[in-house]
């Protein structure tokens, strides 16, 4: 993956959960990380993908600071891991 888009896919994936804190509106986030995983595509981890895929922006955003997935308190039920 090119790191631009590592960096930007960070930025936007903080940028909304910033939002969500304050409650506003998100929907440009949305359709930004929507056209980062597309041009990101196949070349980007299997793990991230995933995560991407299903909209599980807090474990992508896990593994892109960390390496790796936190299972988050507030994380909703349908989206743990069983």
């Amino acid at each position: 993956m090119e790191i631009g888009l590592f960096e930007e896919l960070r930025s936007e994936l903080e940028s909304m959960f910033e939002r969500i804190a304050k409650k506003e509106n998100i929907l440009g986030n949305i359709t930004r990380l929507t056209q980062l995983q597309q041009e990101i595509g196949p070349s980007a981890s299997p793990q991230l993908r995933h995560y991407l895929e299903k909209r599980s922006y807090r474990k992508a955003l896990d593994f892109l600071c960390q390496g790796y997935a936190v299972e988050h308190s507030d994380q909703p039920d349908c989206d743990r891991i069983k």
